[in-house]
Parts: C-alpha cells; sequence; structure tokens
C-alpha cells in the first residue's frame, strides 16, 4: 500500500478498477515519501498513539467536512481524484 501508488501513478487495484486514483492536493503525483507519511506515519502509528481515537475523527472529518479529507489526507497533502 505504500509503494503500488507510486509505481502505478497513484492507483491501487479497487481505484484502478473504478477508475479514481490519488494525487497530491497541488495535482502533482505522489512520491514515496507521500504514501510512507499516508500509510505508515498517517494510519498505523497515529492508531497506535491515539489508541484508535484518530479512527473515529477521520470518519467524523470524512462524513462532515467539505473536502472529505481525513487526517491522514491532510498530513500527506493528499486527494481523491475522479
Amino acid at each position: 500500500m505504500t509503494v503500488l501508488p507510486v509505481i502505478w501513478s497513484g492507483y491501487m487495484i479497487g481505484k484502478r478498477i473504478f477508475r479514481i486514483h490519488v494525487v497530491k492536493v497541488n495535482g502533482k503525483r505522489l512520491t514515496l515519501l507521500d504514501t510512507f507519511i499516508l500509510e505508515i506515519i498517517g494510519k498505523l502509528v497515529l492508531t497506535y498513539l491515539t489508541l484508535g481515537i484518530n479512527s473515529v475523527i477521520s470518519a467524523a472529518m470524512v462524513a462532515f467536512l467539505k473536502d472529505r479529507r481525513s487526517i491522514h489526507d491532510h498530513l500527506s497533502g493528499k486527494c481523491v481524484d475522479h
């Protein structure tokens, strides 16, 4: 989940099937550092440090914010492009 989006220009297997991909907010391609921050820091480390509370906050952010970006999306500067 860290390397594949870099190799496939922002696509994962499911995103490729539905023809949506992940890009940086400024429209550029993701780098390996971006995906590392997204997956390792934003999801894994924060989940353990906050005992899962960040998952609840992230779900609320996706549900209620206009840009539908969660905590790890903001940390890595990414968004989903349709």
